[in-house]
């Protein structure tokens, strides 16, 4: 059996990285102009670290951007990895 060190700074250097892309690719959306002002507050209300109606404000945001807004999303996951 390996030891912990020999598969946790790998396994953490992959998380960084999707993590970074991840903001980065929030950054695009955010100033995408494509995607409804009112609908990238209700997101961004939702992001907040307060439990209970942010969750919920955050899952309806979350229907109409997998339905209508997805061409803009996958362009700012592929604007993000240019990096």
């Amino acid at each position: 059996m390996k030891p912990a060190t020999a598969w946790t700074p790998p396994r953490l250097a992959v998380v960084l990285a999707f993590s970074k892309r991840a903001l980065r690719a929030a950054r695009y959306a955010v100033t995408d102009d494509r995607i409804p002002k009112p609908l990238r507050w209700s997101v961004a209300f939702g992001l907040l670290p307060v439990p209970g109606p942010t969750d919920v404000v955050l899952l309806i945001a979350l229907v109409p951007l997998g339905l209508f807004y997805r061409r803009p999303l996958a362009e700012a996951w592929r604007r993000s990895s240019v990096r």
